[in-house]
């Protein structure tokens, strides 16, 4: 189509961090997923048993810290979850527990990403640097996974140079402790694909997230993750012209994307814009529009106003105005898959689904 494309969404829709990397990202809207690391950060140095005592006392405690977090999570209450945040890291700070500082930094940062408040997110990972040195878990996965957020953040920021060797730190942590086919490095493969689409190297980005892909599909429990990883192939390939291939990407997803799981993961709202997306590229204006209604109603319930509200409104307007130039009345010239039939199309299923 002879326009501009639509522009990408930098908030990353992704759920709330527990305390790990963060992962999958996606161009006309953004999400990323999780490394799955321990909540709980033991300090190198052992301690005598009345300090254990009190550190498992603790790891009950942050249990119900995240069991509280998510409860406000799923109801949308993120003002109150970060109050709650910012009390637990005070407690910390005043107790001299750097673990529950070190945790709440990781989960506050996730939080401020998500609502596109990059510049404390860059704070906050920076604190969580700090309080990694001064634990002694240089070199550790927690400083790994500390260094895939840190670096997400930086790339967020626009310092793209900060955080590739961020996540190039973080690659030679992880390939120094044997994680070369895990979680950890699936998550580096994504991220860096985000930089590659963000300078139109799509070639590159896609065969970063065919890595990601490899990797973690062998891996449990990670349907979401593999429905986020097609979505963001799918935006690469559109950018690169191939209708066909993303929409068959986003079909992948659907898998996921149509369960109750799907439906209330914080990627959902980045996969109907994805979908919207396919839509205005083959010129299909009215099913475009409203996939990015449902994208912005879902993205609001979710994370509340926030940097990727105010671009789906941007491409919806941007759409709304082509087709108004356009002429275009009714739905516009709807293109058929490659089999033939539009209503096998992945923007006409995410569309038709009972979400």
């Amino acid at each position: 189509m002879d326009t501009a494309k639509p522009q990408n969404p930098c908030t990353d829709l992704s759920e709330i961090r527990r305390w790990g990397a963060e992962g999958w990202e996606k161009g006309f809207a953004v999400s990323l997923f999780v490394s799955k690391v321990p909540r709980h950060i033991n300090e190198k140095n052992n301690r005598n048993k009345n300090k254990e005592g009190k550190e498992r006392g603790i790891k009950m405690d942050t249990q119900q810290m995240f069991q509280e977090l998510d409860r406000l999570y799923a109801q949308g209450k993120l003002d109150e979850a970060e109050e709650k945040m910012m009390g637990w890291m005070k407690e910390g700070l005043d107790s001299g527990n750097k673990s529950l500082c070190l945790m709440m930094c990781n989960e506050m940062e996730g939080l401020y990403r998500n609502t596109g408040r990059v510049a404390q997110a860059v704070d906050m990972a920076d604190m969580a640097l700090s309080l990694i040195a001064g634990m002694g878990l240089d070199g550790s996965i927690h400083h790994g996974t500390t260094l895939l957020n840190a670096a997400t953040a930086r790339r967020m920021a626009g310092d793209v140079e900060k955080a590739l060797s961020q996540y190039r730190e973080a690659e030679a942590i992880f390939k120094n402790l044997g994680k070369t086919d895990g979680y950890e490095m699936a998550s580096l493969y994504n991220n860096i694909s985000q930089i590659y689409q963000e300078q139109e190297e799509h070639e590159k980005a896609l065969e970063s997230l065919d890595k990601a892909l490899e990797l973690i599909k062998k891996m449990e429990n990670s349907e979401a993750e593999v429905a986020t990883t097609h979505v963001n192939r799918a935006l690469s390939l559109m950018a690169l012209g191939r209708l066909d291939e993303a929409d068959e990407e986003l079909k992948e997803s659907l898998t996921f994307y149509a369960s109750p799981e799907g439906v209330q993961s914080g990627h959902f709202g980045s996969a109907l814009a994805a979908a919207g997306e396919l839509a205005w590229r083959r010129g299909n204006y009215d099913q475009a529009i409203g996939l990015l209604e449902k994208a912005l109603m879902v993205t609001q319930s979710r994370f509340g106003e926030s940097d990727a509200c105010a671009v789906i409104r941007q491409n919806l307007e941007m759409i709304k105005k082509e087709k108004e130039e356009k002429g275009i009345t009714g739905a516009a010239d709807k293109k058929e898959d490659k089999g033939g039939n539009l209503s096998h199309c992945a923007s006409c299923q995410f569309k038709d689904a009972k979400f």
